[in-house]
């Protein structure tokens, strides 16, 4: 008699058994499942928040760019003519709001940068807003209107590349060139040309 409850004991122990091994994987991979769920949501809102945090940068920066091209239509050309009063009085008003801007609006986008981004970005965000206050510099000691155009390619060129680690650290690996333009542009070029 005893060998006839030995094998319905066992067998209600290894189903007794099933069913809890069963209820603890399922368990385990709905907790995966989850986890997984959850490191995907803040991947895509770090994503969000870098793209956001890059695109408000990078459009007051290309915009305080635009700033200094219009401050320094007022100064001498060339050195050989006196800036006028009325001109030296547009300049010291535009660069007053320039320098208001770059510390009230360009700063507080830098330091969002710095807070998403990765060390080399960090740096050259924060190398972009120290040349537009350099520019603010050459314009205060009055250079000449004709020495800027080394200092505006160079900027320019600054921008492209913080652009171009921007666009790498959201995936984008591809690098976008603007600055300098080629030939021609903005034309296609034959071998660019697609009839569809």
């Amino acid at each position: 008699m005893a060998s006839d409850l030995v094998i319905p004991l066992l067998t209600g122990a290894f189903g007794l058994g099933g069913v809890l091994g069963g209820v603890l994987l399922t368990n385990h991979f709905s907790h995966r499942a989850e986890d997984r769920r959850v490191a995907n949501d803040d991947e895509r809102r770090w994503l969000a928040d870098r793209r956001h945090a890059y695109a408000a940068y990078l459009r007051l920066v290309i915009l305080m760019l635009r700033d200094v091209e219009g401050i320094i239509c007022f100064l001498s050309h060339d050195g050989t003519e006196p800036i006028s009063d009325e001109d030296e009085f547009q300049i010291k008003e535009s660069l007053l709001k320039y320098y208001i801007r770059w510390d009230d609006e360009l700063q507080p986008a830098l330091g969002e940068v710095q807070l998403l981004a990765e060390p080399k970005l960090a740096e050259l965000a924060d190398r972009t807003s120290w040349v537009l206050m350099e520019l603010g510099g050459f314009i205060e000691a009055r250079h000449t209107f004709s020495s800027f155009t080394l200092f505006l390619n160079q900027t320019r060129a600054l921008i492209d590349t913080c652009r171009n680690v921007m666009r790498s650290e959201l995936g984008l690996t591809e690098p976008v060139k603007t600055f300098p333009v080629s030939e021609g542009w903005p034309w296609l070029q034959d071998d660019q040309v697609r009839s569809d």
